[in-house]
């Protein structure tokens, strides 16, 4: 029952939409069109409606901002206006700057001229006084060079006792050779007595005669010589004897004879003082051939000993020829001697040592003229160079003058002596900052006036879409 009851009232409901449904196509049909074009109208209304609400609120932002922007614009008129005569008072200001800045360096070059030609007189002072003592100083140099000896003179005086010393010492020299050289002869001499001294073949030679003495040496050798070969045979036929000496004691009665072969002995050799005879001859022979070698030793002493009184003659013989020689040149030494001034040496070194205190005297004030001839050199360049800076500080102030007049002159607005008391820097900054502010209020005027000629572009835009809107709604 109850499903039947929702069919029914489902069928219902199904019948109405059915009803609507064919209405709404019947209207579909008969007035589609009119709708459409209702529809689109009312579209068409809104879309003006807002766009003139719009147009209309912009218009109104457009005129308020105008109204700023001219306001803004009146406030910087003024200024703006007077761009040209901020800006030659800024020229003014750079002007009276740069002019402080020359009378800063005028008054400079003023104080530096002043110190300047002050250091000039001082220095012409100097240079005055230089001069003097100059004078001065040739003054006494040519009195000193008057007084100073003939030198050249003085120095061949000297040459002449250098020399004649010089002789003298080699005179001196040559005597103690030459007693030296005796002195050696003396004792060569004496060895040679030393050497003979107890030889009897000495006996009568004379003392300096080492030949006469080798020769009768030699003479001592060849009879010692002959001694020797005398004991040589003597001992020869002793030994002899010895050893048949020696077969005599061996004999034997009955027995044979080793010499002879004979068994009878009736006279046997006796030997007895054959050794004491072999013994003196031994020491006979050894005797004399010491002899011989002590001959031969004394022989070689003389030749050396005859070859050194030899050297020592001829050096004796040099120097008494070297004596005379010098002897001879004192002599023509001393002729030639002719400074009765100087006839000491002490009288010489005393014009020396004169002549050498005046050299001194000279050379120093040659060194004082010298060094103020310096001095006085500086002090002229000095002055000379104290005297063009001043020329130069002076050419350099009229110009720096007549630029400050310039600048003066070409003042259109201000005038110097209404910034009294400001640094140079300070009016620079003050020019700076009035140009900074002129073209602030120019570039803040043009752009001003750029805005509101595009505001009222805009304006009219503006209010022509709003007329034309109204016009279409």
């Amino acid at each position: 029952l109850a499903d039947r009851k929702e069919l029914a009232e489902k069928t219902a409901a199904i019948s109405r939409l059915e009803d609507q449904l064919k209405k709404y196509e019947y209207c579909l049909v008969h007035f589609k069109g009119l709708m459409e074009q209702e529809q689109q109208a009312q579209k068409s209304i809104n879309l003006l409606n807002e766009a003139l609400r719009i147009e209309k609120q912009s218009l109104k932002k457009t005129l308020d901002e105008l109204a700023d922007k001219q306001q803004q614009q009146v406030t910087l008129k003024a200024d703006y206006d007077q761009r040209d005569r901020l800006n030659a008072e800024a020229d003014d200001l750079d002007r009276i700057a740069k002019a402080k800045v020359l009378i800063a360096e005028i008054e400079s070059l003023i104080s530096r001229t002043a110190k300047g030609e002050e250091v000039i007189k001082v220095n012409e002072a100097k240079v005055k006084e230089l001069k003097d003592v100059q004078e001065k100083q040739s003054s006494n140099l040519k009195d000193l060079k008057q007084q100073l000896p003939d030198v050249a003179l003085l120095s061949r005086v000297r040459e002449w006792y250098t020399y004649n010393k010089s002789l003298s010492a080699q005179h001196a020299e040559a005597k103690q050779e030459h007693e030296s050289a005796l002195k050696e002869k003396q004792s060569a001499e004496g060895e040679l007595v030393l050497l003979l001294d107890g030889k009897d073949f000495a006996v009568g030679l004379p003392v300096a005669s080492p030949a006469q003495a080798q020769e009768k040496i030699r003479e001592e050798v060849v009879r010692l010589t002959d001694i020797v070969r005398q004991k040589d045979k003597e001992l020869q036929h002793l030994l002899v004897q010895q050893k048949l000496g020696q077969y005599a004691d061996e004999l034997q009665s009955g027995e044979p004879c080793p010499l002879c072969g004979s068994i009878h002995h009736p006279q046997i050799l006796n030997i007895a003082n054959v050794a004491e005879a072999i013994s003196i001859t031994r020491r006979q022979k050894e005797n004399a051939q010491a002899s011989i070698d002590q001959c031969n030793v004394l022989d070689r002493k003389l030749v050396e000993l005859g070859a050194k009184l030899k050297g020592i003659g001829e050096k004796c013989g040099r120097a008494t020829e070297r004596i005379s020689k010098l002897e001879a040149d004192i002599k023509q030494h001393q002729d030639k001697f002719e400074w009765e001034a100087y006839k000491t040496e002490e009288s010489l070194s005393k014009a020396f040592a004169a002549a050498d205190k005046l050299g001194k005297d000279i050379k120093q004030l040659d060194d004082a003229i010298e060094k103020a001839a310096s001095n006085l050199q500086e002090e002229e360049k000095n002055t000379e160079k104290y005297r063009k800076a001043v020329e130069a500080f002076k050419l350099e102030m009229a110009s720096k003058e007549g630029q400050k007049q310039s600048l003066i002159a070409g003042l259109r607005h201000l005038q110097l002596s209404q910034h009294e008391g400001k640094a140079p820097k300070e009016l620079e900054g003050m020019a700076i900052a009035k140009r900074n502010h002129v073209g602030s209020v120019v570039a803040k005027f043009d752009r001003l006036s750029t805005e509101i000629a595009d505001l009222r572009q805009q304006e009219g835009k503006s209010s022509g879409s709003i007329a034309a809107n109204e016009t279409n709604l």
